[in-house]
């Protein structure tokens, strides 16, 4: 019987890391096109590649306040995490650039 609840533990584990990588490919493609919205308004497109790293950062922090906040602030900490991941492109573009 351990044995059973232990594969279950091992391939609910497998699909949370499946869908974490869905999550930041989902906060990747929002922040991507943020930024490319923002340039296109200022008249010159931006096609900035966001380092995986800026991503990374913010998974984690965002996943912990989806689960501490629940679904009352679901939207809220979705855009957080977004707006961090644009900031932390944006900040390593002008550093780059610089």
């Amino acid at each position: 019987m351990p044995e059973r609840h232990f594969a279950m533990a091992v391939s609910f584990a497998k699909i949370f890391f499946d869908t974490r990588e869905q999550f930041a490919c989902a906060i990747r493609d929002a922040a991507t096109a943020r930024i490319e919205a923002g340039s296109s308004t200022r008249g010159r497109p931006n096609r900035l590649a966001i380092p995986r790293r800026a991503i990374d950062l913010h998974i984690d922090d965002a996943l912990y306040m989806i689960a501490r906040d629940g679904v009352d602030k679901l939207e809220d900490n979705v855009r957080s995490a977004i707006d961090e991941v644009v900031r932390e492109a944006l900040d390593t573009a002008r550093k780059g650039s610089s």
